[in-house]
């Protein structure tokens, strides 16, 4: 019996180790929902208002209505909207809400207001209660003193037929005292707010707290409520600086620190830096970077363009404004309602660099990079904005002396966008020719040599839909408005013919596109002989003569 067991518990302690080597390597499931994500982004572009892929692009804001639509990656959801997973494909869906049907966040609003009123009223309520109860003390307690002195008074008349002086003047006291005290209750039946004399101190504690109770209610309400709504009203200024917010401490230091003295010592420097470091993570995020932007633009634009400082130290700055931009339309519209000197202060800036060596300019690299995307974020949502020759000098400059691709892009970007939107906007409004073109016949050359290199450069295989259609938009705009004083060359019109052929309407592919896609390429067939090409050419192939 005993070897039985024996063989037993070796048999037990031996399955011990299989069933925890089993345990060990068993794989872990992974994570399929990141995988997934992951997949559906990568190799999208994110740009001003459209996101493209290799293949095509759509609005970057999610067009609903009342059907069900699937939402695609990185799309942004507009408020008041019906959401749902679809179970059979597994995507997220939305729709415009039935009729009569309010948002969630609304009907959640509605119902806080409710209770912040609710709230106020008991809080008033409870505050008249504690004055009232308080004066009725105070009253009784004068009454009572009163009631002893009066008979402390028959006693004396009993005992002696003479009051003393001191005993008169006691009771015209409490006589008086009686009398405000009347004063004081008539008063409080009139108005809740009322605050007492110096001896109702507890009355007036209490009135106090119940109105800061209130106004820290509303404070916390406003705080909570999305950050997009509270810019709806072009009249907004920016927050004093004093107000406080999440990021109040943190901005306060570098304030201090900077307004202490005109030269920085190293050591300040550094603390400046870490501090905008440590932010930084904040800037990106959607709400947080309005509130960022709305208190402390001043402060960060000082930095950012102050000669006196450290190129690390305005890099980090201007990297901080980039990353409230990027984005987040309500903050564009705060910068462009209030801030609207901010795009000719960036260009006086760069206007600067003309006469800098090759050097000093790759010094400032990084930091021209900054200036110029947020240049090309602003531009991209104000109407308009006068664009003058020294400002496409600077460009020229910063162009042609530094030997960065990304940089030479993002210069296109901002000299195709300005062609493309100030042209046409001055068009629509003057019903004249270009202002650009009278201001200065000389400017003529500069948009010839912008529109070789626009010319060159949408060539490149390497070019994403949405860099096509930028550069494209902005030779369509050059050549349509300029006409024979602008020349393209044969590659470009090479190009434009391939492009032609891979983008006419093909009955044959079922292909869906989207309204914007579909504009795009009608606009560029059309162009190759209506605007770049023989416009005779184009009416006898589609027989309009």
């Amino acid at each position: 019996m005993v070897k039985r067991k024996i063989i037993l518990s070796t048999l037990l302690l031996g399955l011990v180790p299989l069933s925890n080597a089993q345990q060990v390597l068993s794989p872990e499931p992974k994570n399929t929902v990141d995988v997934d994500k992951a997949t559906e982004t990568e190799g999208l572009y994110v740009g001003d208002s459209l996101i493209c892929n290799d293949r095509t692009c759509y609005p970057k804001v999610f067009e609903a209505d009342d059907e069900w639509r699937v939402v695609k990656p990185l799309q942004r959801l507009p408020g008041g909207l019906d959401i749902r997973i679809n179970f059979d494909t597994k995507l997220k869906e939305a729709r415009l809400l039935p009729a009569g049907v309010k948002p969630v966040k609304q009907e959640q609003r509605e119902k806080e207001k409710k209770e912040e009123q609710l709230a106020n009223e008991e809080t008033a309520t409870s505050a008249v209660e504690k004055i009232s109860t308080s004066v009725s003390s105070i009253t009784s307690e004068t009454k009572m003193d009163t009631a002893e002195s009066s008979t402390s008074s028959q006693k004396s008349l009993g005992s002696s037929a003479s009051i003393t002086k001191s005993q008169k003047e006691k009771s015209k006291e409490t006589a008086s005292a009686l009398k405000e005290n009347k004063k004081n209750e008539l008063a409080i039946s009139r108005d809740t707010d009322l605050a007492v004399n110096d001896s109702d101190v507890v009355a007036e504690d209490a009135d106090i707290s119940a109105k800061s109770m209130a106004v820290s209610t509303k404070s916390t309400q406003a705080l909570a409520k999305d950050t997009d709504t509270a810019i709806k009203d072009t009249n907004i200024q920016p927050n004093d600086a004093t107000d406080n917010y999440e990021f109040t401490k943190e901005f306060k230091v570098i304030r201090d620190i900077y307004n202490k003295k005109a030269r920085l010592t190293n050591s300040e420097i550094k603390e400046i830096e870490a501090k905008l470091e440590e932010l930084m993570e904040f800037t990106h995020d959607y709400k947080h970077g309005m509130k960022i932007i709305t208190h402390e633009f001043e402060l960060l634009k000082s930095i950012s363009l102050s000669d006196k400082l450290p190129v690390s130290l305005r890099e980090l700055s201007t990297r901080a404004i980039t990353g409230c931009l990027r984005n987040n339309p309500p903050v564009l519209e705060f910068i462009c309602v209030n801030h609207k000197e901010f795009p000719s202060e960036l260009f006086q800036w760069l206007s600067t660099l003309q006469d800098k060596s090759i050097d000093v300019l790759n010094l400032y690299k990084t930091l021209i990079k900054r200036y110029i995307s947020i240049l090309d974020e602003i531009l991209s949502s104000m109407p308009i904005y006068d664009m003058n020759t020294t400002d496409l000098e600077s460009l020229t400059v910063i162009y042609e002396s530094l030997d960065d691709p990304k940089i030479k892009t993002k210069v296109l970007e901002l000299v195709s966008r300005f062609f493309s939107k100030h042209i046409e906007v001055i068009t629509i409004e003057s019903g004249d020719e270009p202002s650009i073109k009278k201001r200065n016949e000389q400017v003529v050359q500069d948009v010839q040599k912008w529109t070789d290199e626009l010319a060159t450069s949408i060539q490149d295989k390497n070019n994403d839909e949405m860099h096509i259609r930028k550069f494209f938009n902005g030779l369509y705009q050059i050549k349509s408005h300029f006409k024979n004083d602008i020349k393209v060359d044969n590659s470009f019109l090479n190009w434009l013919a391939k492009e032609t052929e891979l983008r006419k309407p093909n009955k044959e592919k079922s292909e869906e596109k989207d309204s914007d896609q579909d504009y795009f390429d009608s606009l560029l067939v059309s162009s190759r002989h209506l605007i770049f090409g023989n416009e005779l050419a184009h009416n006898l192939k589609h027989d309009e003569l």
